[in-house]
């Protein structure tokens, strides 16, 4: 009799992939950069064509995509797909059906009156509808061929979504931020959520929750959101709006600033006061700089002012700096003292790590005091250089000595799962990312460089794949614990339909897909698998709040 493999066992089929797919890709990107190229330049009638021509190739080859990979729309039915492919294609399809009928809500009322609309803002709306339709049909039409490419498909797609200016820059739902704000604290939150609306945040928001870890990794994910914040950010019209020019929002705002100071300690008071180095304090402003005159007297004496200004602005910003970096020494070094007092114990690598790492802190700490217009000049740069040498040790981003912290048993109750939490954080040197970030004001290192380098070093910390082994994180009130957090993301934060969470890969099968009725066997041979997973993610979602989220609300008070 001939044996048949259960579809979970099915190995797929490589597939020749169709050349004249890559062609019509090719032309559809090429049409879309020169549409955006001559919309830069004010051609509008040019944009136009483009456009048009856009959506005709894009259309030529989703019909070459259909034609070439349609006959696997039934692979579900057939058995060719495995049980995991097909919880990941469930999963999938519910979530972007959402984002198209989202996205599609949101330009109705615009498209109501596409008569009054200009040629390349009606353009654009139809041509993000109608990208959001081709994804959502692929699903449906070629689940194959998602399957194979679905990390270049979810990365091409986030990246086309903000290629048309008018998602990144809207001029419609600006609207909201024309009114007057609303006074009380209810109004206040009401004024977040329309700045939230009007500045494209929530776009930014949407795009994340609808692309699950276990299709997308957390490095690119992390990457392709600090690339949609700075496509929003680039709007400097924002602040002038009749909303954040309010003196009611106005004083908000510094209130926020003085709440932030306090509870997150991040920065001196006073380090507010520089978004640059030439942009002097308007407490500080002498008045001769407001007095007319055309004399040499007071040309010279207004340049002498401002030089003065210059000097104190650097001679603050060299202050605060002293300040964070000495605090960055202190805990660096005591963190290195216990392990160092028992240096004739210690391998001769981990030894020159451990010295060599204070060193280095020592010598930007030095470098200070000894040049500080050197500094001063290349701050930008000595910062970059700084954080890429830190994690450049093996020893800082995969220690063996804290990992001690991971040996214990977990402590039962909710404060004893809150130490653990610490106790993770600490053992996986998700600790290290955050103050990394925290000695380091804005006005010195720009948002976007920042939150790079944050991602490089969530990357550097979490290639650790020994961790979830260990005896804390492998406990079995762990594991229900993380059980338990997962099932809470799913009811609070609908990230993913239940059960996608169990799927790190694509070869992964869910707990209740993977094994049939009654193979008891089966199942105990892949559970550990799945609580691996699970821990996996726990800890990618631990050190995306603890070393991105948390930064980010920090220095964000300087953006």
């Amino acid at each position: 009799m001939e044996h048949h493999a259960p579809p979970s066992e099915i190995i797929p089929h490589k597939r020749k992939r169709n050349p004249w797919v890559l062609v019509g890709s090719a032309a559809t990107a090429g049409v879309l950069l020169g549409g955006l190229v001559a919309f830069k330049n004010g051609n509008s009638v040019l944009a136009q064509h483009f456009m048009r021509a856009r959506i005709v190739t894009q259309g030529i080859t989703v019909a070459i995509m259909i034609a070439s990979g349609g006959y696997l729309a039934t692979a579900v039915q057939s058995g060719m797909l495995s049980q995991a492919e097909i919880a990941e294609l469930r999963a999938v399809r519910k979530l972007y059906a959402w984002a198209v009928f989202a996205h599609t809500a949101g330009q109705v009322a615009p498209l109501l009156a596409w008569a009054t609309l200009p040629a390349d803002e009606l353009a654009q709306r139809v041509g993000s509808i109608f990208l959001m339709l081709v994804f959502n049909l692929l699903l449906h039409v070629a689940p194959r061929f998602y399957l194979c490419h679905s990390t270049q498909l979810q990365i091409a797609l986030r990246l086309l979504y903000y290629a048309f200016p008018l998602l990144r820059k809207p001029r419609g739902i600006q609207g909201t931020l024309n009114e007057e704000p609303t006074p009380g604290v209810v109004g206040a939150v009401l004024d977040t959520l329309r700045v939230a609306w009007g500045s494209r945040l929530v776009a930014v928001l949407m795009a994340a929750l609808i692309t699950p870890l276990h299709v997308l990794p957390l490095l690119p994910h992390l990457l392709l959101q600090v690339y949609a914040i700075a496509m929003v950010r680039n709007n400097s019209s924002l602040c002038t709006a009749p909303l954040l020019a309010h003196p009611l929002t106005q004083q908000r705002l510094q209130r926020l600033y003085r709440w932030m100071d306090m509870l997150l300690v991040a920065l001196p008071n006073g380090a507010l006061l520089l978004p640059g180095r030439a942009t002097a304090s308007t407490a500080q402003r002498p008045s001769l700089l407001n007095e007319a005159g055309s004399s040499q007297a007071a040309t010279a004496s207004r340049q002498a002012v401002q030089a003065e200004q210059l000097s104190q602005t650097a001679a603050t910003e060299l202050r605060i700096v002293c300040k964070l970096s000495a605090w960055a020494v202190f805990a660096h070094v005591a963190g290195q003292t216990a392990p160092l007092l028992a240096w004739a114990t210690l391998p001769a690598a981990e030894l020159a790590q451990r010295v060599g790492s204070i060193l280095l802190m020592l010598a930007f700490h030095l470098l200070l005091f000894a040049a500080p217009r050197f500094y001063l000049r290349h701050s930008t740069q000595l910062q970059i250089a700084l954080r890429l040498l830190y994690f450049s040790f093996p020893l800082m981003r995969k220690p063996r000595g804290i990992q001690g912290a991971l040996n214990g048993r977990p402590t039962p109750g909710a404060a004893g799962a809150l130490l653990d939490v610490l106790r993770v954080a600490w053992g996986s040197r998700i600790v290290a990312v955050l103050p990394t970030s925290l000695i380091t004001p804005l006005d010195i290192l720009p948002l976007v460089p920042h939150l790079i380098l944050q991602v490089y070093a969530i990357a550097m910390v979490r290639s650790n794949s020994s961790l979830c082994a260990a005896p804390l994180l492998a406990h079995p009130i762990t594991r229900q614990r993380l059980r338990r957090l997962y099932h809470w993301m799913d009811v609070l934060l609908l990230v993913l339909p239940s059960g996608a969470l169990l799927l790190p890969g694509k070869a992964t099968d869910s707990l209740t897909q993977q094994t049939k009725p009654g193979d008891d066997s089966d199942s105990s041979s892949q559970q550990p698998h799945a609580a691996m997973a699970q821990c996996e993610g726990a800890l990618n979602f631990l050190a995306a709040v603890l070393g991105l989220l948390l930064p980010l609300l920090t220095t964000a008070k300087l953006s």
